[in-house]
């Protein structure tokens, strides 16, 4: 109704099943929106700053902060990893340039020196906690439900972020 009364259209897109979202996701979005598949779409601010700095043709068009938002760093147990400080070295499956890659480089930079925070492309939520039970992952990063689906599954949280996601929205900049 919102959009009806503001006499506008609005298709929503969607990633097929099948379809993973890339690591490189700056070029990825980038290329949708100039394909005209994407008018807008929203993003965590860190992953729209990233994008603006490399396309010209995109604009912030609103934000909004997310309460109470936080990721959690689950990993296997029985590898001896409690806190933070043990990830040094330790691949973080996280979705990269989005919330979960920001947030998690921020927070446990307050832990450990940036040359030791060791992060990888794992995809959605949902991936990374397959990719956590199949054992690809030995430490993931994810929200809720997710994080509560691993802990009763017997994965250990040894981290959650303290920094607020911030979502934007981004529009082709001649809307």
């Amino acid at each position: 109704k919102l959009f009806e009364k503001r006499n506008l259209q609005v298709d929503f897109f969607a990633v097929g099943r099948s379809d993973a979202e890339p690591a490189d996701k700056v070029a990825w979005y980038g290329d949708l929106v100039k394909g005209g598949q994407l008018d807008a779409y929203s993003v965590c601010a860190w992953g729209a700053i990233d994008r603006l700095a490399e396309k010209e043709r995109e604009k912030i068009v609103a934000a909004t902060t997310s309460s109470g938002y936080a990721f959690s760093i689950l990993v296997a147990p029985g590898l001896g990893i409690k806190t933070a400080a043990d990830l040094a070295e330790i691949p973080i499956a996280v979705n990269m340039k989005t919330g979960s890659h920001y947030c998690i480089l921020s927070d446990l930079e307050r832990t450990l020196p940036y040359s030791k925070i060791k992060v990888v492309h794992g995809g959605e939520p949902h991936n990374r906690l397959k990719g956590l039970l199949e054992g690809k992952f030995q430490a993931v990063a994810l929200i809720s439900p997710y994080t509560e689906i691993a802990v009763q599954l017997g994965f250990v949280k040894v981290a959650e972020t303290k920094t607020v996601d911030v979502l934007a929205f981004v529009a082709r900049d001649d809307i």
